[in-house]
């Protein structure tokens, strides 16, 4: 028979992708100098966070804060510069998969 480490093993990793496999940036909302970007899984650790125009990334993670690694991320910036894309990079905790996320999002120009 099964024993109850192998059950709890094997829930475990369907847990673990299920969770990877639906890996997103849900939403993204600009108000001004503001970007609020929704993502799953819920909880993320951030290594980089970027806007992306035609393949030139603009860092802004030392812009952005999530609290506790919760989403959303909010992004209080500076200056919006021309973007066609959002680019994460981050873990979803110490020894998870590294995972990428992208989304198009036109960013309206703010100076």
């Amino acid at each position: 028979m099964f024993k109850s480490s192998n059950i709890i093993f094997t829930i475990t990793i369907i847990l673990l992708l299920s969770s990877v496999a639906h890996a997103a940036i849900t939403s993204v909302v600009q108000d001004g100098l503001k970007l609020t970007i929704n993502y799953s899984p819920m909880t993320m650790i951030w290594f980089d966070n970027q806007l992306v125009n035609n393949g030139l990334q603009t860092n802004i993670k030392s812009y952005c804060k999530a609290m506790y690694g919760w989403s959303p991320l909010v992004c209080n910036l500076p200056v919006v510069p021309t973007c066609d894309s959002i680019r994460l990079y981050g873990s979803a905790g110490v020894g998870a998969t590294n995972l990428e996320m992208l989304s198009t999002f036109n960013c309206t120009v703010v100076a």
